[in-house]
């Protein structure tokens, strides 16, 4: 969990979209390759793609509610889940900040 607290801040913190990508690279770069191995195999997929932030978000945290294995493998999969909801969260923000406003009537 310490992790996704460190990594939570750096995405509150991305100024914009191109920079939250490169964030979410490196937060799957920083998984040792064998940590990911042991992770069910839509999330290994999804994982490869970072630049798909709210589509892997949706697939981590649906894998989540239905993981029944192993307690260590349970633990990391929270805590990917849970980092990439948090950048799928800050994404919706930048998206939002982004569009015109519309004028009103």
């Amino acid at each position: 969990m310490h992790r996704f607290l460190k990594w939570r801040d750096a995405i509150l913190l991305a100024p914009d979209h191109p920079a939250l990508i490169a964030l979410m690279v490196e937060y799957v770069n920083s998984i040792p390759i064998e940590q990911r191995a042991r992770l069910p195999q839509e999330c290994q997929r999804v994982l490869q793609y970072a630049d798909d932030v709210s589509g892997a978000a949706v697939t981590l945290l649906q894998t989540e509610l239905t993981f029944n294995g192993d307690q260590e493998v349970a633990a990391l999969l929270h805590e990917i889940a849970h980092t990439f909801a948090s950048a799928a969260f800050r994404l919706g923000q930048l998206t939002h900040r982004d569009l015109p406003s519309a004028p009103i009537k």
